[in-house]
């Protein structure tokens, strides 16, 4: 069990890239275009406006950003288990009906799928972003690199 948080503390936490510029690695896959094509969460005036609603004291807003945190982490976990599943159903169309595409049931999938991922640790990035200005870095896990790179200085999956 310690493993699998361990490996859910590494994967959710954020990577080196993801920091620069505030998630700008997202920005320049289109993040920002395809977000408002997905369901927001909030009132209509909030989606409407682009906004969400955050409390004005310090313990409030950190409780809603942890809140917050906890919602991509549960969302983008959906979408994972969502696009394996996905993905393997198309497998099986594959095996089964003759003509059928895996490029497009991959594509399809990506779009279904992959975005919304993105979009979860774009969220999350940000989120991070604004616990560590409100002054409490023990709210932040530490950046990663790569498997390859943490493994490489000595680190574990888990981080620091």
């Amino acid at each position: 069990m310690r493993f699998v948080a361990e490996l859910g503390r590494w994967y959710f936490g954020p990577w080196r890239f993801e920091l620069v510029g505030n998630g700008r690695v997202y920005e320049l896959l289109g993040i920002r275009f395809w977000k408002r094509w997905l369901r927001t969460s909030g009132n209509p005036l909030s989606r409407r406006a682009g906004t969400i609603d955050l409390p004005s004291r310090r313990d409030a807003l950190r409780e809603r950003l942890r809140q917050q945190d906890r919602f991509t982490r549960e969302y983008e976990l959906r979408h994972l288990l969502g696009g394996a599943v996905m993905q393997m159903a198309g497998w099986a169309v594959i095996a089964m009906v003759e003509g059928a595409s895996l490029a497009a049931l991959t594509i399809a999938n990506v779009l279904v799928n992959g975005y919304p991922i993105l979009l979860q640790r774009y969220n999350r990035v940000r989120v991070h972003a604004a616990l560590g200005r409100i002054g409490h870095p023990k709210d932040l896990p530490a950046a990663r690199q790569t498997p390859a790179a943490d493994e490489a200085q000595g680190g574990t999956p888990g981080g620091s």
